[in-house]
């Protein structure tokens, strides 16, 4: 090899490690300061934490769900528990994270279960954005079912998560803050004139029904094994079961009546599902329609609505 071909190969080398170091820190630097300070982690710290102040293993309450249980659950408004619900979570988060503390040996009295209908037609896609907090907690071939995915593309997806992440990046960047920290409950949702209302409202809207049309009935298969397998679980384990509809604006409520959803026809195929278990449904969907300053947006309570409801959960469950 001449002269100049040595020095080539040796300058691609050169390149190749600093192109690899650099991979590297940036997947290093998005873990430590954005997937780490997520509102997933940090609800994990808060559980390790209530774990420590816990006389026992029992725990009383069990709060599972998605971003409308985050939000509307204030367990100093019910008694003592646990919300461990995250934002977009699904049917199979929630029986993971009710799986691994029964595994754990903590005895749980009751839980709350969302009864949303759009948690039940809720894909996996959520589940593989949050890799890099599920992936070290979950087998390696179960996660390949339920995902779909080779073990090679979750390894992929849970170590590199700044991949096809810039934009966080970029945001964290300009602002370090950015992650949520603002504190949306002190908002009021009539902070919006009526037609603005109807324009909040239908953000999510969209999002909760994006993919409808391939689940005609508001169904995913998958969504519905999970969420039959925490009941199951339950039962195996004297669980009782609260179903809750969380509370929602008239104008959400005004675009399920306009898109023609069929919830009631949801509802009756779930409860044929439910058949034989032992539950308790608890339905505040619509108790809030004429009072739109206990939510800070379409969906999603304000503290004054989270005080109110906790309130009524504590009144229907003790």
């Amino acid at each position: 090899m001449d002269k100049q071909n040595k020095k080539l190969m040796i300058e691609a080398i050169i390149f190749s490690l600093i192109v690899l170091i650099g991979f590297i820190y940036v997947n290093y630097f998005y873990y430590q300061n954005i997937t780490k300070d997520s509102f997933l982690f940090e609800r994990e710290r808060h559980l390790s934490q209530y774990k420590e102040e816990l006389v026992g293993n029992s725990i009383p309450l069990l709060a599972l769900g998605d971003s409308h249980t985050r939000r509307a659950i204030n367990m100093t408004h019910i008694g003592n528990g646990f919300n461990y619900a995250m934002d977009s979570e699904t049917y199979i988060e929630q029986h993971l994270k009710f799986k691994e503390l029964l595994d754990q040996g903590f005895e749980i009295n009751k839980i709350l279960v969302i009864y949303d209908m759009q948690v039940m037609m809720r894909t996996d896609r959520e589940l593989y954005v949050q890799l890099p907090f599920y992936y070290d907690r979950l087998d390696r071939e179960d996660m390949s079912k339920i995902l779909d995915k080779t073990k090679i593309q979750l390894w992929a997806k849970a170590r590199t998560p700044a991949i096809g992440n810039g934009n966080a990046i970029l945001r964290f960047l300009n602002n370090p803050n950015w992650i949520g920290h603002e504190n949306f409950m002190e908002k009021n949702f009539t902070r919006y004139i009526e037609k603005e209302r109807i324009v909040i409202a239908n953000i999510p809207f969209k999002y909760h029904y994006q993919d409808m049309d391939k689940y005609p009935n508001m169904i995913n298969e998958k969504s519905l094994d999970y969420f039959l397998k925490t009941m199951e679980l339950a039962r195996e384990n004297d669980v009782e079961v609260y179903l809750i509809k969380y509370p929602l604006t008239k104008e959400y409520n005004d675009l399920v009546k306009e898109n023609k959803l069929p919830r009631e026809k949801y509802y009756e195929l779930i409860e044929m599902e439910l058949n034989g278990y032992n539950y308790t449904i608890l339905d505040y969907y619509d108790i809030y329609f004429e009072n739109p300053g206990y939510f800070f947006d379409g969906d999603h309570l304000n503290a004054i609505g989270s005080k109110k409801l906790g309130g009524e959960i504590k009144k229907d469950i003790y």
